[in-house]
């Protein structure tokens, strides 16, 4: 990404002042702009929504998400587990600053020179910089960079389905035999369940993935936007059954999965093709950091009216002393 933004800034050939002007007086307002104190719900990535819904977000993220989870368990003590979230957080914000840096450029860059590649039917924002790579690169940097697509992707995909994998086999199976009073399996017979299962959760992702994708070009979102929204659908009930553990003594098992329903019914309530049906186009549907508010609080709600098995009920507590 590094050796690409040279390309970029040689390719554009103006001073670094004028790349400025053009990004500070750009049609749809300054894109060098950083925090936007702006209330409106719509929007979300406002300073409000940032604070609000995005540390919900989160939250959700690294204490919920088996994804990440799996990761700071392979730690040798919570201490280190907890520096591994902040470095690897502080690590991933000059990453996230590169890429915003040549997102930047490449909109200057067509602004001075015109669309990258042309010819090519339907140009789409979302395949702009796959483009300058087949354009622009040099013939070995480009196929350093598509591989270096092509390994980003493998490291968090794999990640997924070895998490998916492991949930299925200890959450599900394990307890299921063992409630049959069948003897567990060996490690072989184990490790060749999950790679079973592993291909299983790859072929239900990939399904997942193609309809996902005429979603979002229904949807008319970004991908950015498309993609943390969905996942708001999953976050919003987890989070409220995990902040309800974790702040509170109460909730129980019924009252953990009506929250984790509540939260996924109250985010397709509010998701914006439904809120539009509902409310019409007069009222504005709110931006997903918002949508993971709202959902993830009325499952924290429900989850806080379940009593937990280990609360004593005032019975136990009167008839303790004569048991």
């Amino acid at each position: 990404m590094t050796l690409a933004v040279f390309v970029l800034l040689n390719r554009i050939d103006l001073p670094i002042g004028d790349i400025t002007d053009l990004l500070t007086t750009a049609d749809g307002g300054d894109k060098l702009r950083v925090v936007d104190w702006s209330v409106d719900h719509t929007k979300p990535y406002t300073a409000w929504a940032s604070l609000i819904g995005f540390t919900l977000f989160m939250v959700a993220a690294f204490g919920t998400d088996q994804d990440l989870t799996q990761r700071m368990l392979t730690c040798r003590t919570p201490g280190k587990a907890t520096w591994a979230v902040i470095l690897s957080n502080l690590l991933g914000w000059p990453v996230v600053l590169l890429f915003l840096v040549v997102g930047l450029l490449l909109w200057v860059e067509e602004q001075v020179h015109g669309p990258i590649l042309p010819d090519l039917p339907e140009q789409s924002d979302r395949a702009v910089f796959l483009r300058f790579i087949l354009r622009d690169m040099p013939m070995g940097l480009r196929g350093l960079m598509v591989a270096g697509l092509f390994a980003a992707a493998m490291s968090s995909l794999d990640s997924v389905l070895n998490a998916l994998a492991s949930s299925t086999v200890a959450d599900w199976l394990r307890p299921l035999r063992a409630r049959r009073g069948l003897p567990r399996r060996t490690a072989d017979e184990e490790t060749r369940l999950t790679r079973g299962i592993i291909a299983i959760w790859a072929v239900l992702l990939a399904c997942f993935a193609i309809g996902a994708a005429f979603w979002q070009s229904a949807s008319g979102q970004t991908l950015i936007d498309f993609a943390l929204g969905v996942m708001v659908f999953a976050y919003a009930g987890l989070l409220g059954v995990f902040a309800t553990g974790l702040l509170t003594n109460r909730g129980s098992p019924a009252s953990a999965a009506a929250a984790l329903a509540a939260g996924l019914l109250v985010v397709v309530a509010i998701e914006p093709a439904v809120w539009r049906l509902w409310m019409g186009e007069e009222i504005k549907p709110l931006a997903f950091p918002w949508r993971m508010t709202v959902a993830s609080a009325v499952a924290f709600l429900i989850c806080l009216s379940g009593r937990s098995q280990t609360q004593s009920s005032p019975t136990s507590k009167t008839t303790a002393p004569t048991s």
